[in-house]
């Protein structure tokens, strides 16, 4: 009985865990979950969330659609904002219901926002100049969803046929290139939000004194 109750002990397990069955050695033992979560930890969980969901907002989501919709699109970043903070929430939801994996969390990245951003920029200086900017809109809101929805089929039949663990055999010269063409866009990137000039004209003397 003594050695059934430090099992026990040992393999105790978080409340939001199903009753479930652990074999240890030859000795079987029945793990006993709680019925309703502790206040303390609820309550640690939102606090949590709030200041994760705060710091997420002001430092990726909102800037990273100012990223997106900079430049010659730059009227329609209150609209870019307002899909990103949208579906951070739809992606944050998800992933907290459904994911395995406790205490995750997810939204939109730097590295895929800034290749959202090189997508859009050539989709929108293929639009002619004479365009109402509701379709404008229409068309730069249209090639995200496009993209979304490609991106996430690829990613599933990846997942399914259980892909993933090819990208071993991808060589390190060309992840690093990919990853610095990435640090690059995103420091022209930011550039351009806050100077609302790209890097070689930034290094025009008149510019520079200002």
């Amino acid at each position: 009985m003594g050695d059934e109750n430090r099992l026990r002990e040992r393999h105790r397990v978080d409340w939001a865990t199903p009753a479930n069955t652990i074999i240890y050695g030859n000795d079987t033992v029945t793990s006993v979950t709680q019925a309703n979560p502790p206040t303390e930890s609820l309550g640690t969980g939102i606090i949590a969330g709030l200041v994760t969901g705060l710091v997420a907002t002001l430092t990726d989501i909102i800037p990273m659609a100012a990223l997106v919709f900079s430049g010659a699109l730059e009227p329609y970043v209150a609209t870019g904002i307002g899909i990103n903070l949208f579906s951070s929430a739809i992606i944050g939801a998800i992933i907290a219901l459904r994911s395995s994996l406790k205490g995750i969390i997810a939204f939109p990245v730097a590295e895929e926002m800034t290749t959202l951003a090189v997508i859009l920029s050539a989709v929108a200086s293929q639009i002619p100049s004479s365009t109402p900017a509701p379709e404008v809109l229409l068309t730069l809101v249209a090639e995200i969803a496009l993209t979304a929805l490609l991106v996430g089929v690829f990613l599933l039949v990846v997942g399914h046929l259980r892909l993933g663990e090819w990208i071993r055999f991808l060589p390190y010269p060309v992840m690093g290139g990919y990853l610095a063409g990435l640090g690059c866009l995103m420091s022209l990137g930011g550039l351009q939000v806050m100077a609302d000039v790209g890097l070689p004209p930034l290094f025009q003397p008149h510019l520079l004194l200002k």
